[in-house]
């Protein structure tokens, strides 16, 4: 489920409406969640209604995979009870949804293994809708800046819920690694697109780090310093691209021409810079050493 709960609970009303009498939820529970979202046209109807179908889904208390905060709202409530959540974040530039009522339809304890492997596949599962997200956002006609901010935003979110899973050893190194990296990547993208290549180096290290020789995290990185104006780094991770697989892909070969490109134009600036640099001196006459005056006297 993709909706930003973060956002949405950065600052909110809460309303209970119906008390439940079934059991509260402990950390580390599976809390099965119905949600009815109320959109800002709708809401001078004075109805709870949107005409949306109810959202239901399982959330896992202590996990982190949506929102702290929406984990601290279930938490409070019991089986059967009902709450309106109004959002006082009001920026229409990110959802149009003001109200949502929720409600608590049943609980799993968690008191297996079972268990933590069910919250694993839950997450990961999470993990790969996020991604999906994001790649129709950047499919979409929208303007780009604003459909690759909302995709950082899903990839930025992905990783968290990934990192939580790997923190709490329900996951498997080898999944994470194989998910992490392709986060990083894709965020790595995102960031030289938006001309921000400190945070896209940063991304592609978290990877290298890892697999040193990862031809998109390598070949982003080269870019990004590139775009720093680190000609000499960027040349050398196209040196280690050329020696790898993709060394004849079209896009290394550009990305080569460009860089090269690059480092002749700083060459030649450097050589015009010595030249202007020594006319100067030439041309300066306090740089001449005058000669020494003496006084010359008859005895």
């Amino acid at each position: 489920m993709g909706f930003n709960w973060t956002r949405f609970l950065l600052h909110y009303d809460l309303q209970l409406v119906k008390s439940g009498n079934g059991d509260r939820p402990k950390d580390g529970d599976k809390c099965l969640v119905q949600c009815i979202f109320v959109q800002k046209s709708l809401e001078k109807e004075e109805t709870l209604q949107s005409g949306l179908s109810p959202l239901k889904f399982w959330l896992p208390l202590g996990r982190g995979f949506y929102s702290r905060s929406l984990e601290q709202i279930v938490a409070d409530l019991r089986v059967g009870s009902e709450c309106v959540i109004r959002s006082l974040y009001d920026d229409e530039k990110y959802t149009n949804v003001v109200a949502i009522q929720l409600s608590l339809l049943d609980i799993i304890r968690a008191d297996s293994s079972s268990m933590e492997a069910k919250d694993t596949s839950c997450g990961l599962k999470v993990v790969s809708q996020l991604k999906q997200e994001a790649k129709q956002l950047l499919s979409q006609p929208l303007e780009q800046s604003q459909g690759i901010r909302q995709a950082i935003e899903k990839y930025e979110e992905a990783v968290h819920i990934l990192n939580f899973g790997a923190a709490s050893a329900n996951l498997e190194e080898s999944s994470y690694v194989e998910q992490s990296v392709g986060l990083h990547c894709n965020l790595a993208i995102c960031y030289n697109k938006l001309s921000k290549p400190f945070m896209a180096w940063l991304h592609c290290n978290a990877v290298l780090k890892s697999r040193p020789t990862q031809v998109k995290a390598l070949y982003q990185r080269a870019k990004a310093y590139l775009q720093i104006g680190d000609l000499v780094n960027a040349y050398k991770d196209i040196h280690v691209l050329e020696s790898s697989d993709e060394g004849n892909n079209m896009e290394v070969r550009q990305l080569k021409k460009t860089v090269e490109k690059a480092i002749n134009e700083r060459s030649q600036q450097n050589e015009k810079q010595v030249a202007e640099n020594f006319q100067v001196v030439l041309d300066t006459t306090s740089f001449l050493i005058p000669w020494k005056k003496t006084n010359t006297t008859t005895k």
